[in-house]
């Protein structure tokens, strides 16, 4: 036989042997107190996890925890965006009184008003602006004594108002701007 078919049988021989191993293995009790070894899992066994022999049951109930744990934070995530939801659907309906705002920089679109907020110097008020590009919800702060203001959230549906970050600072505002006949609404 040659090298190469010496070779080609040795590989193929340690396969045979090898891939057994990577299959699971149980240790099971047998008749008169002897030790069986199968592929099948048996009542009161044990599994060879590579490391050592674990209990079948423990096993098992090991699963059965783990399953419930994921089955109980699959339940926790569930339960916290359904509320989340709903403060949204509560913020819609606190925002479904619209009366219209005269913008004439924009004379193109309508403006409503569906919130004002805040007392002193410091005012927010929500807007929606329909016009011919589509519809925008925009929730500003305004600063009527340093006539300033910075977009809280800005989107094309409530919910996407609500979830956009920020602007960083306040800018001043410039008299004619939509900013400015939304502005004069809301620090009255």
């Amino acid at each position: 036989m040659s090298i190469r078919k010496h070779f080609i049988s040795l590989f193929a021989f340690s396969l045979a042997i090898v891939d057994p191993l990577y299959a699971d293995m149980y240790k099971c009790p047998g008749p008169n107190g002897a030790t069986n070894f199968t592929d099948k899992p048996c009542q009161n066994g044990y599994k060879n996890t590579g490391d050592s022999w674990v209990s079948v049951e423990e096993q098992a109930k090991a699963e059965r925890e783990r399953l419930r744990k994921e089955r109980m934070d699959q339940e926790k995530r569930q339960a916290e965006e359904q509320a989340k939801q709903k403060t949204q659907e509560t913020r819609v309906i606190t925002f479904s009184g619209e009366k219209q705002l005269n913008v004439p920089s924009d004379p193109k679109a309508t403006f409503f008003i569906l919130e004002k907020g805040g007392k002193g110097i410091e005012r927010t008020i929500v807007t929606k602006r329909v016009g011919p590009s589509g519809t925008t919800y925009s929730r500003r702060l305004y600063n009527c004594t340093n006539n300033t203001v910075k977009y809280l959230g800005s989107g094309d549906t409530m919910s996407a108002m609500i979830s956009s970050k920020a602007d960083p600072s306040m800018a001043p505002i410039v008299q004619g701007a939509i900013a400015y006949y939304v502005g004069l609404e809301a620090c009255k």
